[in-house]
């Protein structure tokens, strides 16, 4: 018997967060999925800002820390359905 992965709801916020921390380039997937936490943390007014965010998932960045907040930014604001 193989386990099954319930994914989020499409459109959901859970879904909306783990999506856009896929989308940040990090050392290992365990990065993003902490990261998707934090952003959906944020999402739900936990952090005022993404500073906040990434200080508390202390994600191993591939790319400049200035990079990852704006591209977190940028993709919060696409709309829901992408």
């Amino acid at each position: 018997m193989n386990p099954t992965i319930q994914l989020w709801p499409e459109g959901s916020m859970e879904h909306k967060a783990y999506h856009v921390a896929s989308s940040i380039p990090t050392v290992e997937p365990n990065d993003q999925v902490r990261l998707g936490y934090h952003i959906y943390m944020y999402l739900k007014g936990h952090y005022s800002d993404f500073d906040e965010v990434l200080n508390a998932a202390r994600p191993r960045l591939t790319i400049p820390r200035d990079e990852a907040k704006l591209r977190i930014e940028e993709l919060l604001k696409e709309p829901r359905d992408k």
